[in-house]
């Protein structure tokens, strides 16, 4: 237990830290340099299969890999991490991560839809990006991963939308404007 709680709080304070430093840096995006998406997301599919490996999880990265975004690394993985980390904790065993880009790649749009085989979002969907509130406490988690994502977005002049995917679980929709 002792250092189950310390994982956690370390945890948290690499959170907090980390949206301290991007508070402190906000609206310099424009001059962060392109980042790679695939090896992100890639990166993290891997991290998931180890930790959910009792669940027999496929996660499913469909991501050029020549797609790069003007974003902080520690944003990617922010971003990417804890929406995939969702989707593996609510989902039966299949995830799908897709990342594209509309509108070609200068002023063009990043478009990000992570959906699960899970149960879906139920009820008052604007309420989950709040911080703290969980759609259900039978899963492990501190509700607070979805808010982060949501402030994230929003920094970025973003939006996220949830819904249901076409396996009929939850699906995240994230748009990014170009900087």
């Amino acid at each position: 237990l002792p250092a189950t709680v310390a994982q956690q709080v370390d945890r948290m304070d690499r959170i907090v830290q980390h949206q301290l430093g991007r508070a402190m840096a906000s609206g310099a995006a424009r001059f962060v340099p392109r980042l790679a998406l695939a090896p992100v997301a890639q990166r993290i599919r891997d991290s998931l299969a180890k930790v959910y490996a009792g669940k027999g999880l496929q996660i499913q990265v469909d991501c050029p890999a020549d797609l790069a975004w003007r974003l902080d690394e520690g944003d990617a993985f922010e971003l990417l991490g804890n929406l995939m980390d969702n989707a593996a904790k609510w989902s039966r065993g299949a995830v799908q991560v897709r990342l594209w880009l509309e509108g070609g790649t200068s002023g063009g749009t990043l478009r990000l839809r992570v959906d699960d085989d899970g149960p879906g979002f139920t009820g008052d969907t604007a309420a989950i990006l709040q911080l703290h509130v969980r759609a259900d406490e039978k899963v492990p988690g501190h509700g607070v991963g979805l808010a982060v994502v949501n402030e994230l977005v929003v920094s970025h002049g973003g939006t996220l939308a949830l819904g249901r995917g076409d396996a009929g679980g939850g699906r995240v929709d994230v748009t990014l404007p170009g900087a």
